[in-house]
């Protein structure tokens, strides 16, 4: 049977579903910013920032030897991949793959209570796409904003654009600008939440890329 994931719920899965139309990436995140099971956006809001070489990796599902193309009955597939730093370590202690999303994940943010806009250099947004704005450990978000509230675009040009409470829907606004680091997160699609481990894993540009190996992913049919 075909489960659909549910983006706004608690995500509490090992599997995530998937075709061969579907963009899938791997993504890291803090477990520890999350509760348990953590909601969707909780983890996109987790996910650790968009340095030190980290981006989302790409995944392409490979098919099973048992697929049948003429039924399109295969029920799983594995993922293989690698990730790896540049410039400076990078630490997280939770994995999760997102289905229908971006390669994008986050970036630098700067708030203007003014007039409620958001300056992002070249943020690729289109009107509509749903997105969280969050403050890192020693920053505050603008007055009246949550960090873990999924909000929508509405884009004034390539680098400006404003918040709406859904797709065509009421402006939101802010009474501050914020202090500190400020980050756009691109929240397209439907995060799994895959496995969170004992502990926090480190990946040093010295060593060699960390593996991702046999993630189950079920086909949907």
């Amino acid at each position: 049977m075909t489960q659909t994931m549910t983006p706004e719920a608690a995500v509490d899965q090992l599997n995530v579903y998937w075709d061969s139309a579907t963009s899938v990436y791997l993504m890291l995140y803090d477990a520890t910013a999350t509760s348990s099971p953590p909601t969707a956006a909780e983890i996109y809001a987790a996910e650790v920032p968009e340095e030190n070489g980290y981006s989302r990796k790409a995944i392409a599902p490979v098919l099973p030897a048992e697929w049948n193309a003429a039924t399109n009955s295969a029920e799983r597939t594995m993922l293989n991949t690698t990730v790896g730093a540049t410039g400076g370590t990078i630490t997280y202690s939770a994995y999760a793959i997102v289905r229908n999303g971006t390669a994008e994940s986050n970036k630098i943010a700067t708030a203007t209570s003014a007039n409620n806009s958001f300056n992002v250099v070249g943020h690729g947004l289109n009107n509509g796409d749903r997105i969280l704005i969050t403050a890192d450990a020693t920053a505050t978000l603008p007055s009246g904003l949550s960090g873990t509230t999924f909000y929508y675009a509405d884009v004034t040009d390539a680098d400006n654009f404003t918040l709406l409470d859904e797709p065509g829907g009421a402006g939101i606004g802010f009474t501050s600008d914020g202090s500190g680091t400020l980050r756009l997160r691109y929240c397209a699609g439907a995060a799994g939440w895959f496995e969170k481990l004992t502990s926090s894993r480190t990946i040093d540009p010295s060593g060699d890329p960390h593996p991702f190996t046999g993630i189950t992913v079920f086909q949907e049919v």
